[in-house]
């Protein structure tokens, strides 16, 4: 039975998630007058299409694409400007997340950068984020383990770090203290 219940867990996930290896990804995300096209191509060219209106705008593309995409979403973190966010896990043997960002503003397109975990933050880190959006805010969640701990079981609960996003120099996500 707990068999059963792993591969329809794994089969629900699976248009959510989508392998950069060869499977392929594809997800249009709206938010205001903007449409975001995510792709991701059997020979791992990672794009962004932008739609802003009747308008198209420069596309990003990224070759050699690695991970998997978990999902991804359009905020507006800062008036004026719209945020394309896509949450992406290593394809490691340890799923380390990151967050492939980029910043609209009304004439500009800017890479927003997340920083790595310091500090406490990273004690006990090994991955398994879980990024999300709430309050104008970047969430991310992952399990904290001990010393000693398998992969398969964090005995040290959960951590949440959240992120505001800043535009002071370039843009980038800022840890809220």
């Amino acid at each position: 039975m707990r068999n059963v219940f792993a591969v329809i867990f794994i089969f629900l996930l699976l248009p959510v998630c989508a392998r950069a290896d060869g499977g392929g990804y594809k997800k249009e995300v709206k938010s205001g007058n903007f449409t975001f096209v995510i792709s991701v191509s059997a020979k791992k060219i990672f794009k962004i299409s932008v739609y802003q209106g009747s308008g198209r705008r420069p596309v990003i593309k990224k070759k050699n694409f690695q991970g998997i995409i978990t999902g991804c979403e359009a905020a507006a973190m800062i008036k004026g400007n719209t945020q394309i966010l896509v949450y992406v896990t290593s394809a490691g043997a340890v799923p380390y997340g990151n967050v492939v960002a980029y910043n609209f503003g009304p004439k500009t397109c800017n890479s927003i950068k997340l920083p790595g975990l310091t500090g406490a933050d990273n004690e006990g880190y090994m991955g398994h984020d879980v990024f999300s959006m709430k309050d104008n805010r970047l969430v991310r969640e992952f399990p904290v383990y001990k010393k000693g701990d398998a992969d398969c079981c964090p005995k040290g609960g959960n951590r949440t770090v959240e992120y505001t996003l800043s535009l002071k120099n370039n843009p980038e996500f800022v840890r809220v203290k």
